[in-house]
């Protein structure tokens, strides 16, 4: 990610923009890949590139999609986007992390092991993403950042090959 994402994403927090409309805008550019090919297109005049924002982009996200577009770094709007949830979910501090699992859990084991996270990692919410992995074999593995714990029972044989390798060396 470039620090220019970086900054424009932090700038797009600091406008206090409604959330459902930078989820909104986000969708709009998701779904529409053309509208990138225009804004990023040096052919297109700036004049032209903003009638189309006006047109198209909710009214609180014009003025930052026509500055993007000015110097030139429309192309960064996928890795705003990203930055922008990572550096949102720190200031209201919410810690992102990953389950991966075989077995869908329970209620009451997501909420423990969303407890768990907070109180380890000393945040006052946790944005628990669920993926189900066939090749975790068994338990789960719970990613945080760059952080893997593995509870997997795949874990628990790599754990059990490295100690006999260890042995017989």
């Amino acid at each position: 990610m470039t620090q220019t994402a970086i900054n424009y994403a932090k700038v797009l927090y600091e406008l206090n923009i409604p959330q459902d409309v930078i989820a909104k805008t986000q969708s709009l550019v998701k779904e529409n890949p053309q509208l990138m090919d225009v804004l990023m297109n040096p052919v297109v005049s700036f004049p032209e590139k903003e009638h189309v924002i006006d047109r198209i982009f909710p009214s609180e996200m014009q003025n930052f999609f026509k500055v993007l577009t000015r110097y030139h770094s429309a192309d960064c709007l996928p890795d705003i986007f990203i930055y922008y949830e990572n550096y949102a979910h720190e200031k209201q501090d919410i810690l992102d992390a990953t389950l991966y699992y075989v077995t869908p859990p329970t209620e009451e084991q997501i909420e423990g092991i969303k407890a768990k996270l907070a109180r380890e990692y000393h945040r006052s919410q946790v944005d628990l993403e669920l993926i189900q992995r066939q090749e975790v074999m068994g338990g789960f593995v719970v990613k945080v950042g760059d952080v893997e714990t593995d509870y997997s029972i795949l874990g628990r044989i790599n754990d059990m090959r490295r100690q006999l390798v260890k042995r017989n060396s």
